[in-house]
C-alpha cells in the first residue's frame, strides 16, 4: 500500500524535474559594444583617438559594481584601485579580433537569475 502511494508522487515528481531546465543554469544573452545606424556610429578609442585594436589594446566589460559600493564618490576621488576590486565582471572582450580599430560588437552569456 506504501509502495504506491509513493509511485503516485514520486512520478510526477520526477518528470517535473527531468522536463524543467536545471535549476540555476538559465542564461542570459547580451550583446554590447559597438553599433552603427546610418552614418552615425560609435568606436573605442584611447585618449588620443586612435581606436583600439591589437595593436592597440584595449579591453571591454559588461559587469556590475558591488552592492553597497558608491563607484560616483570613488571616481570623483580617483580611486581607480576600489573601481576595479569593486567591479564584477561578467563578459569581457579584448580588440585583438576587432573588424575595425575602435570597432566591436561582442557578448556572451551570463547567470539569468544575477547575484543576491
Amino acid at each position: 500500500m506504501k509502495l504506491r502511494s509513493c509511485k503516485r508522487w514520486l512520478l510526477p515528481l520526477a518528470f517535473v524535474m527531468g522536463s524543467s531546465p536545471a535549476w540555476g543554469q538559465d542564461k542570459l544573452a547580451v550583446s554590447y559594444g559597438s553599433a552603427f545606424e546610418g552614418s552615425a556610429g560609435s568606436i573605442f578609442a584611447s585618449s588620443d583617438g586612435t581606436g583600439f585594436s591589437a595593436e592597440n589594446s584595449g579591453v571591454i566589460a559588461f559587469g556590475y559594481f558591488s552592492s553597497g559600493f558608491d563607484e560616483q564618490a570613488a571616481a570623483v576621488a580617483g580611486d581607480i584601485n576600489s573601481i576595479l576590486t569593486n567591479y564584477q565582471v561578467m563578459h569581457s572582450a579584448d580588440f585583438s579580433t576587432a573588424m575595425a580599430p575602435g570597432y566591436l560588437n561582442t557578448g556572451g552569456s551570463v547567470d539569468a537569475a544575477g547575484e543576491g
